[in-house]
C-alpha cells in the first residue's frame, strides 16, 4: 500500500468513527504537480473529511519551500478538487 493509500484509508476510518467534522493534515497532497494534487485531494475529500491542509514544504534543504507560482497553483488545484466534490462529501 502506498503512503497515499495508507493516508486515505486512515482518513476513512477516522471520518467514519466520529460524529464531528474531521480536518486532515494531508502533508504535501502526496504530489508536487498541481494536476496530481487535484486528483489526490479529490480522493481525500471522498473519504468524508471536512477539511484538509496542503503543505508548501518541498522537503529539500536547498529549497525548503515551493516557488511561489507553483505553490499558488497547487492550492488552486486543491480548491478545484474541493469545489468539484459532491455536496454530501
Amino acid at each position: 500500500m502506498s503512503p497515499l493509500e495508507e493516508a486515505l484509508e486512515h482518513l476513512r476510518v477516522v471520518a467514519k468513527a466520529v460524529s464531528v467534522p474531521v480536518n486532515a493534515d494531508f502533508q504535501g497532497a502526496f504530489a508536487v504537480d498541481p494536476e496530481q494534487v487535484e486528483v489526490n485531494v479529490k480522493l481525500a475529500v471522498a473519504t468524508g473529511i471536512a477539511g484538509l491542509s496542503v503543505e508548501d514544504s518541498t522537503g529539500e534543504d536547498a529549497q525548503p519551500l515551493f516557488e511561489f507560482d507553483l505553490a499558488v497553483e497547487r492550492i488552486r488545484a486543491a480548491r478545484r478538487a474541493i469545489e468539484a466534490a459532491p455536496a454530501s462529501c
